[in-house]
């Protein structure tokens, strides 16, 4: 998640500066890492429910199980 922090705080200064290209391609960039972690997230949710679906409360910030 820290490298969509990263590129979000990035998107800030391009913003500030009021660089549109610059807007434009780390907001692309963004895009980009959003949908790896969504996918990323989503695969984890799978393999998690693939495990035991009676146990599995919630997926926890860094996509792993969470058993309660």
């Amino acid at each position: 998640m820290s490298s969509i922090e990263a590129l979000r705080y990035k998107l800030y200064l391009a913003w500030e500066k009021g660089s549109s290209q610059e807007i434009l391609k780390v907001s692309q960039e963004l895009d980009v890492e959003i949908v790896k972690y969504m996918k990323n997230s989503l695969a984890s949710q799978k393999q998690c429910k693939g495990q035991d679906k009676h146990k599995i409360t919630a997926l926890n910030q860094e996509g792993r199980c969470g058993h309660g």
